[in-house]
């Protein structure tokens, strides 16, 4: 005996695999000196938009990583100073594309 199927139904499809999204560094800025920060960079993203002011930060004894941009408030008692970001990438695939792209880049011209 066949189960009663139940009408109606839907079919659900699992959704596509996104596509990777082509990620161009178009500027890197190496900056001299010893402190974390090591170089600014200009991303394209799937040729629409461009940002800048993605930092490279490579601290002692730690892997280089990549930071959004972001803005500083500085206190006016000369306290500490306060960064809220400009962007947010909220899709972490595509947050990693960027990282790659510019840690790629930033170590193809440095020594």
């Amino acid at each position: 005996m066949r189960p009663e199927s139940k009408l109606p139904f839907e079919i659900v499809e699992d959704p596509p695999a996104p596509k990777a999204v082509a990620v161009k560094v178009d500027e890197m800025k190496i900056l001299a000196g010893t402190g974390p920060l090591k170089a600014f960079a200009t991303v394209t993203i799937a040729e629409k938009v461009r940002i800048h002011g993605f930092r490279v930060i490579a601290q002692e004894s730690k892997t280089p990583w990549v930071s959004p941009p972001q803005n500083e408030v500085r206190p006016k008692d000369g306290g500490k100073s306060k960064y809220f970001p400009v962007i947010e990438i909220l899709d972490e695939k595509l947050k990693g594309q960027i990282s790659q792209a510019v840690l790629q880049a930033w170590r193809t011209r440095t020594p």
